[in-house]
């Protein structure tokens, strides 16, 4: 990658596709069983455990249409981080990272002036594909996330009750 050039990664909401910037992606699992957590914003799934590390989990489908998509075994969830904060991102699937010259990216601006959570738009695959600004888009996610400090898993350590 140049200074010319960015990477994404492809990923499906149902059968829309969206892109990430790669720099805050830190890897990519399988769908796994999701904790409810009660109060928490209509995105938020509830939370998971990854490599003792628990996270909440955001609903693409919520937050890209307001439509959550069903949990199904073949579903990933993209784990990214930000400022040392984590989120699990429920996605349909992931399709593959592309590096794209700058240029190839119409920016938001050109569109539709004052749209912040977009950081471009690119075209794939016969479509065009939105390039999220993680910070922006997800902001409410990290400041719910935000009023507790990050939890490691407690593992093994008895609860004495008297």
């Amino acid at each position: 990658m140049t200074a010319d050039t960015i990477s994404v990664l492809i990923f499906l909401v149902g059968d829309k596709s969206f892109c990430l910037e790669i720099d805050v992606i830190d890897h990519v699992i399988s769908a796994c069983a999701i904790s409810p957590v009660p109060d928490t914003k209509s995105s938020i799934e509830g939370i998971i455990n990854v490599r003792g590390r628990i996270m909440p989990v955001v609903n693409m489908g919520s937050k890209c249409f307001s439509k959550p998509i069903p949990l199904a075994l073949s579903d990933k969830f993209i784990i990214i981080t930000i400022e040392k904060r984590y989120l699990a991102l429920h996605v349909t699937d992931t399709l593959e990272i592309l590096t794209l010259k700058k240029t190839a990216i119409t920016q938001p601006d050109t569109i539709l002036p004052g749209l912040s959570v977009i950081s471009g738009i690119i075209q794939y695959a016969q479509e065009l594909s939105l390039l999220y600004n993680p910070r922006k888009f997800f902001r409410n996610e990290f400041m719910e996330a935000s009023e507790e400090e990050p939890q490691e898993a407690n593992h093994g350590t008895a609860l004495e009750i008297h």
